[in-house]
């Protein structure tokens, strides 16, 4: 597992990109998402041309790659048999992406990226929303109006078969991450975001939000005084300690650390 702080730092995260399920040798084996197998090579190759990774290869969960204002998750948080989840297995999962996607947006996520069929309906079910009106096509963005209203992107998921075979080309799944970069991360290059420090700021217990904002207000005034820098110069991340939702769920890295 990698990250387990159920908690989102400071509104940062904009993206939260779902895929499938953990495989044999990549995150059930090294324990971090889209690590050690094929899937992941485009996906990080992707995530740092677009500012959102630390680096282009991820190849150990201890290998100091960090996500920058996104997260990784799956639709399904054990490996399946034969790397296929069964449809028992996708509701019975559910429950944790359920509450991952609500963090998400209590937080001020923008949007979601679903890499294939499975992720797109598991998303769809987790925010209680009908499949219908959102059908699963590669490149089609739908507009989800909830309580707030959020942006899915849906693409073809990064496997092996799928590169392979052609049916995903980098150039196409480049495409989908670029029309999320155009929406909510223009405003800042990708070497600034990638220069940008990040403070880790380790709690026994839980923090409320006000709890955590007044210690960032903190924190962002002294480095202002001392530093001289700006208060959007630092990623502010708090780890509390799991509770066992997270500890059964798992197979989450996220970008705030």
């Amino acid at each position: 597992m990698h990250s387990l702080s159920p908690l989102l730092a400071m509104n940062t995260l904009k993206l939260s990109i779902v895929g499938l399920a953990p495989g044999m040798h990549g995150a059930n084996r090294t324990g971090r998402p889209f690590t050690g197998d094929y899937a992941g090579i485009l996906l990080y190759r992707t995530l740092y041309k677009y500012g959102l990774a630390t680096k282009p290869e991820s190849l150990t969960a201890d290998d100091e790659l960090r996500l920058l204002r996104c997260r990784i998750t799956n639709a399904v948080k054990c490996l399946p048999p034969e790397n296929k989840p069964l449809p028992q297995e996708i509701r019975q999962c559910n429950q944790y992406l359920q509450f991952e996607l609500n963090e998400f947006l209590n937080h001020n996520g923008k949007a979601i990226i679903a890499l294939g069929l499975v992720a797109h309906k598991a998303v769809l079910m987790g925010l209680q929303l009908p499949l219908k009106p959102y059908p699963f096509g590669h490149g089609n963005i739908h507009t989800l109006t909830m309580k707030k209203t959020i942006k899915l992107y849906d693409s073809y998921h990064c496997s092996r078969y799928n590169t392979q075979t052609k049916r995903l080309t980098t150039e196409m799944f480049e495409q989908v991450f670029a029309k999320i970069y155009r929406v909510n991360y223009k405003h800042q290059t990708s070497k600034e975001k990638i220069a940008m420090p990040y403070v880790n700021i380790r709690v026994a217990g839980t923090l409320t939000r006000e709890q955590k904002k007044q210690i960032a207000a903190e924190f962002t005034d002294t480095l202002e005084r001392i530093a001289k820098k700006p208060k959007s110069y630092t990623y502010i991340c708090f780890d509390e300690l799991p509770d066992e939702n997270w500890a059964v769920a798992g197979n989450l890295l996220d970008g705030t650390d």
